[in-house]
């Protein structure tokens, strides 16, 4: 028998392997670093971004109870599709606490760079791109793949 594994779990298992290594073995930050607060809301990091950038978050919960604390707002524009855009992150969701892991790299980095900010478009959200698909994964996933894009700055 031959074991089968998706794409889109390779992806994960592979990013938190990469993410750990890095983490216990070549970004640990410096000490100067270690107190630096995450970006404010007002200037995000992809301020640093010279070109449009896609990239991924995976957030990870261990129950639907545990909100992600991400709002969004959702523009419909007929014959096009469904854009989903970051108004904010909260404050005690999950994608604050990913953003509170990534803050500590250096900010020149791109795992610094990978925080969830205000104005990024969600792509799509466990490879599904319809809204109501979209709106789905968001509410009911415990694991969940964001893909992101981050306009030039």
């Amino acid at each position: 028998s031959s074991l089968r594994i998706s794409c889109a779990t390779m992806d994960r298992l592979w990013g938190q392997a990469l993410v750990t290594h890095l983490q216990e073995k070549v970004l640990q930050p410096c000490d100067e670093e270690k107190n630096v607060p995450p970006w404010p809301d007002s200037v995000p990091p992809g301020a640093a971004v010279a070109g449009q950038w896609d990239f991924q978050v995976v957030l990870e919960r261990h129950s639907t109870d545990a909100k992600l604390g991400i709002s969004y707002e959702t523009i419909n524009v007929p014959g096009l599709e469904t854009k989903f855009v970051v108004q904010a992150v909260k404050a005690g969701g999950v994608c604050m606490a990913q953003n509170s892991e990534m803050s500590r790299y250096p900010r020149d980095s791109t795992l610094f760079l990978r925080q969830v900010c205000p104005g990024d478009r969600i792509v799509s959200v466990n490879g599904q791109t319809e809204a109501a698909a979209v709106k789905e994964e968001l509410i009911n996933a415990l694991v969940v793949q964001l893909r992101l894009r981050r306009a030039a700055s």
